[in-house]
């Protein structure tokens, strides 16, 4: 069984073409990456995406939509882009026909140059079995259908010169020692790192400088341990959905339990609720933040900005939603995390 890297996807990726690619493995971000290169070389004119460029997210997937989107002809260019993205072959092989049904699908479509099908599992989403010498069933199947690229996450080194690059056309530069540390102190998930790496750049550019130091890292930058909780209260005060997947994808992949995750959204969304309630009763940043036991001003002013542009029928819909999700994982014992992706997609 043949499994690329994404050093080798990207050989042969040098003009994209049609074909089958099951991506999988641990880098989210990597995933997602080499597919913007292909929405790029595939569909480079922004009028006829609507035609060529074909996205269908996990939770919207059916045989029947994938039949569609891969049936209808490309418009006006050889190749057409078709993503499943964020799949889950763990939760499709609870009915085992519709791994059936979609296997036969990729056979059925296996040859058709006219479509580009890229497949990107979430890290969690497969079972890959004992690769390189023992793969799962699921991926052996895949296999004679398809070709794999398993993403597996850099290592440490390679992650400090991707650190060190992505700086550099932020404006600034950073010794590989800074480069190394900056690894160390903000985690090894290149998602959450982006970010950190803006922030960073930002923070070196603002001081009138162009090298970084210890101290901006310090000064600037989340460590790994905060931020889960930073980033998930961040996203889901802005109502920013695709940022809130994200997020999880982190969670999960840091192996957060999904009850702590959830008991964190329902803390945020009532909150939230009160914060609302104060600022009907014209109460100050300042009083809420004494109330919420914040221990900062500028974190209660963000809850703040979120009630005033939030209705307040939205607020209690999300704080009566997190309960119910909350509820349901605890006395169902529904604890995976389909729950909390369910939330993310009704805000």
């Amino acid at each position: 069984m043949e499994i690329l890297k994404e050093a080798d996807l990207r050989r042969r990726w040098k003009e994209p073409k049609g074909g089958i690619y099951i991506f999988f493995g641990d880098e989210d971000y990597l995933k997602a990456h080499m597919i913007e290169t292909a929405r790029k070389a595939i569909c480079p004119d922004e009028g006829l995406a609507v035609f060529n460029d074909i996205t269908i997210d996990f939770p919207d997937y059916s045989a029947s939509a994938l039949e569609d989107a891969l049936s209808v002809p490309p418009m006006m260019t050889e190749c057409k882009l078709v993503v499943l993205r964020s799949f889950r072959f763990d939760m499709l092989m609870r009915k085992p026909t519709d791994v059936d049904t979609l296997i036969a699908i990729l056979e059925h479509y296996r040859e058709d140059e006219s479509n580009l099908l890229i497949i990107s599992v979430v890290a969690d989403g497969i079972d890959p079995g004992y690769l390189p010498r023992k793969p799962s069933e699921i991926l052996t199947k895949l296999s004679k259908v398809a070709t794999l690229v398993q993403f597996e996450q850099p290592t440490p080194a390679k992650l400090a010169v991707w650190v060190a690059r992505h700086l550099e056309s932020e404006g600034v530069s950073v010794k590989p020692q800074l480069a190394n540390f900056f690894v160390e102190y903000c985690g090894r998930n290149m998602v959450a790192l982006l970010p950190e790496i803006k922030k960073l750049a930002a923070y070196v550019n603002a001081g009138g400088r162009r090298e970084v130091a210890r101290e901006d890292i310090l000064a600037a930058c989340l460590p790994e341990s905060d931020y889960d909780t930073f980033a998930l209260s961040n996203a889901l005060l802005s109502g920013n959905r695709k940022r809130m997947l994200e997020v999880l994808a982190i969670m999960k992949f840091r192996r957060v339990k999904p009850e702590a995750i959830m008991a964190e959204i329902s803390r945020i969304s009532a909150d939230l609720l009160l914060c609302k309630a104060m600022l009907e009763e014209g109460q100050s940043d300042e009083a809420i933040n004494a109330a919420l036991d914040m221990r900062s001003v500028w974190k209660a002013g963000l809850y703040a900005g979120a009630a005033r542009r939030m209705p307040r029928e939205r607020i209690v819909a999300l704080a009566n939603r997190a309960a119910n999700a909350d509820l349901a994982m605890k006395t169902y014992s529904k604890r995976g995390y389909e729950e909390i992706e369910k939330f993310i997609c009704l805000l």
